[in-house]
């Protein structure tokens, strides 16, 4: 329906400079895939889970151990720190 909805105001000479959508949208790879066919220029949410590479990304495996220092800051985890130490905050949540 959207998608329609952008054909139709292209056919009144309407097309918008960018579109924004959220994850609802930017989830759906066929409307994202229509935006691309009609040269619309668009920024989308998706979700945390996603991963996103670029059209022509060749997968390739790493030579040798993986450790902290050789990943990429996004991909390190960290250990889950301990109830103990954390600090109490009286059953309040502590403002940020």
């Amino acid at each position: 329906m959207a998608l329609e909805t952008l054909d139709e105001l292209a056919g009144w000479g309407l097309v918008p400079p960018v579109l924004v959508a959220d994850v609802g949208y930017g989830q759906n790879v066929d409307f994202r895939d229509g935006l691309e066919h009609r040269s619309i220029d668009h920024v989308v949410a998706i979700r945390s889970d996603v991963t996103v590479h670029p059209h022509d990304a060749v997968p390739t495996a790493r030579c040798g151990p993986a450790t902290a220092a050789s990943r990429s800051p996004a991909t390190v985890t960290r250990r889950p720190r301990s109830p103990r130490s954390r600090p109490a905050t009286g059953g309040r949540r502590s403002p940020r």
